[in-house]
């Protein structure tokens, strides 16, 4: 992770620090040389820049882990000290019983709520006067959701490209028929002839299928958003 270069991190390269200024010197602060020699020893790193950080964070995710746990994740390093004394506010209301703040430099702060999270309701969270490490203060605002395990017939294969245009591949459409919102991430689609089920493929990131919502799922979405002029962006 530290190198932010596949090819390089097999060796050859030195990891260089950008800025000897950063109050949070983790991993974003370093990366792969990009001198000829695959480092600079003795002289400036080759990835130098000292240019101060002047942009403010903001919130990449927040998930939640259990009814009564929400997982904030951060776009930078954070001030641990401006998070623990943050002002939180949800709406609906949940009361917070505590934060979990797992190491420093923070990029994750977890939220235990006193009150259980409703399945499927849709949750504002503000999160005020936090800092992340240069001292760029502002306010936060995202919302999350606690998806509901789905049923037998909640969501049904409602169309599929079997015979894709020259240059193209197949795909499925799913509709959520139900009154859930569902969390799609570990769902596996196979092909299945003759009892033989093959070349599964695995959901492996957090996409919520809300109720009565279309989502299609193929090899190349770039292909069909350029050939089917009625596809919706996002899903």
């Amino acid at each position: 992770l530290w190198y932010h270069d596949a090819l390089k991190q097999n060796g050859g390269y030195s990891i260089e620090r950008i800025n000897p200024n950063d109050p949070c010197s983790d991993l974003d602060n370093w990366k792969a040389s990009i001198a000829i020699n695959g480092g600079t020893p003795g002289l400036v790193n080759s990835v130098f820049d000292p240019s101060p950080d002047t942009l403010a964070p903001h919130i990449v995710n927040a998930l939640t882990q259990s009814p009564t746990q929400l997982e904030v994740q951060f776009s930078e390093a954070m001030d641990s000290a401006s998070i623990v004394n943050a002002s939180y506010i949800v709406t609906p209301t949940l009361e917070i019983g505590q934060l979990i703040i797992a190491k420093s430099p923070t990029y994750w702060v977890t939220i235990s709520f006193s009150d259980s999270i409703q399945g499927s309701q849709n949750y504002f969270l503000t999160i005020e006067n936090a800092s992340d490490c240069s001292e760029n203060s502002t306010d936060l605002s995202t919302q999350f959701v606690l998806p509901e395990t789905p049923e037998k017939g909640n969501v049904i294969i409602n169309e599929i490209m079997y015979n894709p245009l020259t240059g193209g591949s197949d795909w499925v459409e799913i509709y959520n028929v139900s009154n859930k919102i569902i969390d799609l991430k570990g769902w596996q689609f196979a092909n299945c002839a003759y009892d033989t089920i093959a070349n599964v493929e695995t959901i492996g990131a957090h996409i919520y299928l809300n109720p009565m919502h279309y989502i299609v799922l193929g090899k190349d979405s770039v292909f069909v958003k350029q050939h089917y002029p009625f596809h919706v962006p996002g899903t």
